[in-house]
């Protein structure tokens, strides 16, 4: 149904792209996929401390607070994904 996704935490675009593209982009910054989680809840879950999973060998990768997801805006306009 959708060709695009934007995640949107704290006002701030942390992406904006395809879904399968979005997955991999917070999985290499250390976010984590549960078995079965669906790519809509994994997204929301990225902004939301109280659902997300963390990859403990990157967990220094991923924001914690709102300003940290601030960071990840910056990176986020920096990155490949973002200049495609």
């Amino acid at each position: 149904l959708f060709d695009k996704v934007s995640v949107v935490h704290s006002g701030h675009q942390i992406y904006f792209g395809t879904a399968s593209d979005a997955v991999e982009y917070f999985k290499e910054i250390g976010f984590l996929q549960t078995p079965n989680q669906a790519i809509a809840n994994f997204l929301c879950s990225v902004t939301n401390p109280s659902t997300r999973k963390i990859q403990l060998e990157t967990s220094k990768l991923v924001p914690l607070r709102p300003s940290g997801f601030v960071l990840m805006h910056l990176f986020w306009i920096q990155s490949c994904q973002y200049k495609l």
